[in-house]
């Protein structure tokens, strides 16, 4: 990756501009999109495990809990997301939804206690309620209109792929090991995604236009006037 530092803060940007820049910007942020999708189909393929291992011996309503938890705490996290998403950005929230997701995936790796899982389902599903808020508005103000809805589409294509995945992997691993493996696509966004930018409507809301203008010129490739900034104000 081509970085480049600008100020005296010696602050690290991306030197892609334009629609690379856009393309590259909404893969990593899908990377934690992708690992959701390890979340939301987990029961599938590790509940037979967890009902079979003697030293759990989970229930039948045990395992139910442990399926639809995670569904439960969704709307939460989006309503959680919709607070703070103009106060501390897109991009800062989609940075902390990728926390409580290694958080969830390491309770589950170190143990499988009844309690810890679905604490750790919870938890997961509160992040997946911020990503599927958040994740939209920050690729559709990133992206061009030529490219957006492709882009956004890619969230669902992501989240099958994913399930097919992790279905995979409940055949071959045991939950430890497969919990270790559904975990590095949230750490590959959190290395990768601090270099990308917020979105110049973000500026717009806390009327930054300075930044804004910045924002708008890097993510479209070239300069922008005060009448682009202005008709992104309307929108």
């Amino acid at each position: 990756m081509l970085l480049y530092t600008t100020g005296v803060t010696m602050k690290p940007k991306m030197m892609l501009t334009g629609r690379p820049l856009q393309y590259f910007g909404a893969s990593f942020a899908l990377l934690n999109m992708f690992g959701s999708g390890f979340h939301l189909a987990w029961s599938s393929p590790f509940l037979p495990l967890l009902e079979r291992d003697p030293s759990t011996r989970i229930t039948k309503d045990e395992g139910s809990w442990i399926a639809t938890i995670y569904l439960i705490a969704g709307p939460f996290g989006a309503i959680l997301a919709s607070v703070v998403v103009n106060r501390i950005g897109r991009k800062m929230s989609l940075l902390l939804s990728a926390l409580p997701y290694l958080t969830s995936w390491a309770i589950i790796a170190i143990t499988q206690r009844i309690g810890f899982i679905l604490s750790a389902r919870f938890i997961g599903g509160m992040a997946e309620g911020v990503i599927y808020t958040v994740l939209p508005v920050y690729i559709g103000e990133l992206a061009d209109p030529q490219i957006r809805g492709f882009l956004i589409s890619l969230m669902g294509i992501l989240s099958m792929v994913a399930a097919l995945v992790v279905n995979v992997l409940g055949y071959y691993l045991n939950i430890t090991h497969s919990s270790i493996i559904c975990a590095i696509p949230h750490i590959l966004f959190l290395f990768s995604f601090p270099f990308l930018p917020e979105t110049p409507n973000h500026y717009i809301v806390r009327g930054e236009l300075d930044k804004a203008r910045d924002t708008l010129g890097q993510v479209r490739g070239r300069a922008v006037d005060d009448e682009e900034i202005k008709e992104l104000n309307c929108e």
